[in-house]
């Protein structure tokens, strides 16, 4: 799967040939959250839309989704945490964005404590125009996601990729609060008006379309940009925002 792009890297290809070699769908989170392949093969291809990756990496979102549905956190409702680094611009983005729906560049992995994220926002880092962020993600029991076990930074709370949410409010201080909340049902509903808005092309083209850099001339008539979800969270350096 990842030969070629890690050609003459012999330690990726050792785990590369191991994975070929022992990979069970049962184990997928394990293999995409723990192991160097294929999670940044992964990663990388979900941050950077790269469609020739992403279907090679389809059966894992496929494997991983299932094992979230399954084993999905059942607590009535939660809080959870994220801390990370962004530019003042992105957090215009964000607060321009107040009220509508967002999507992650990928699976949004978060913390059960506010304090272990707090210190993601607030380490040291040398980029001066970074600022820290603390996200607080409300869900309820109607939303999958899973625990993941790690030994180095202890328990993982895993959103399926597919997730959406909505853009509750930012405040800005000395470490900026950024409230979100899943929305996968306004989600899907822009999703099928999209999809019957253009029902005379097949979805592959659909998800070409949305997937591909703007270009002219272009299949279907540009979105408005208040419509669509916009790509912004998990793990995003403040140039991965489209």
């Amino acid at each position: 799967m990842g030969e070629h792009y890690y050609r003459g890297n012999i330690k990726l290809n050792q785990w590369i040939n191991e994975f070929d070699q022992s990979y069970n769908k049962n184990d997928a989170l394990q293999w995409c959250f723990s192991s160097p392949f294929p999670s940044r093969f992964l990663l990388r291809a979900l941050r950077f839309h790269n469609v020739e990756h992403l279907h090679a990496c389809r059966f894992l979102l496929t494997d991983v989704s299932h094992i979230i549905q399954r084993q999905s956190n059942k607590k009535s409702s939660c809080e959870l945490y994220k801390g990370m680094k962004m530019t003042n611009e992105f957090l215009d983005k964000l607060e321009n964005y107040t009220g509508k729906l967002v999507c992650p560049k990928g699976f949004l992995i978060c913390s059960q404590s506010r304090k272990a994220a707090l210190e993601v926002a607030s380490s040291l880092d040398h980029r001066p125009d970074l600022m820290p962020v603390l996200f607080k993600i409300t869900y309820d029991r109607s939303v999958p996601l899973v625990e993941l076990s790690n030994k180095d930074v202890g328990s993982l709370m895993i959103f399926d990729v597919y997730t959406v949410f909505r853009v509750k409010y930012v405040n800005r201080g000395q470490v900026s609060i950024v409230k979100i909340e899943p929305a996968n049902e306004d989600g899907r509903k822009l999703a099928l008006e999209y999809r019957n808005k253009y029902e005379s092309e097949s979805i592959q083209n659909l998800l070409d379309e949305l997937l591909s850099p703007p270009k002219p001339p272009v299949r279907l008539p540009p979105l408005q940009r208040s419509s669509l979800p916009l790509a912004v969270l998990s793990d995003l350096s403040p140039n991965d925002v489209e």
